[in-house]
């Protein structure tokens, strides 16, 4: 498996993240370790300047049924109500972030669940890990079929 790095780039997509997500990822990370995390990413897709922005407005810790080192599955219950509650905001599920005990990067379980129908196909996927004691993220989007990694642009307090 080629590393998330040597994935095709797309700029054409790109997740526009809240500054001040960053540190929350980061602690849902370390509660869950030594297993993996997940969150929901609520927000909207809209098109600018020929750009799609995957704009995240809101990061909502998921209830997992089950997590190991290498993989998580969500609750069924826990996504249907956390859908049905961001649907009355006017927020859709923009994407799902998830930890990996190490470095960041799209496990062959993750291109699994990327690629095949489900609940998480045809959204964004955030992958939060750590290397050098420093916070890891990627983003990743299905474009033609294949993963791409995108662009995070970062907004609110310090962002742009």
């Amino acid at each position: 498996m080629a590393p998330s790095s040597l994935l095709p780039k797309s700029r054409k997509y790109i997740l526009s993240l809240p500054k001040s997500s960053i540190d929350s990822l980061q602690q849902g990370r370390m509660a869950g370790l030594p297993n993996e995390s997940a969150a929901y990413l609520f927000g909207n897709i809209a098109e600018r300047e020929g750009k799609i922005m995957i704009h995240v407005e809101i990061i909502i810790p998921a209830r997992l049924q089950q997590a190991t080192p290498s993989s998580f599955e969500i609750d069924p219950k826990d996504q249907y109500l956390k859908l049905k509650e961001m649907e009355k905001a006017s927020l859709e599920l923009v994407g799902i972030a998830h930890s990996h005990p190490g470095r960041q990067f799209v496990s062959a379980t993750d291109r699994h669940f990327m690629k095949n129908p489900g609940p998480f196909t045809k959204i964004c996927w955030l992958i939060v890990g750590e290397y050098n004691n420093a916070i890891e993220i990627g983003a990743y989007y299905i474009v033609d079929g294949e993963i791409h990694q995108i662009p995070i642009h970062l907004h609110g307090k310090n962002g742009a």
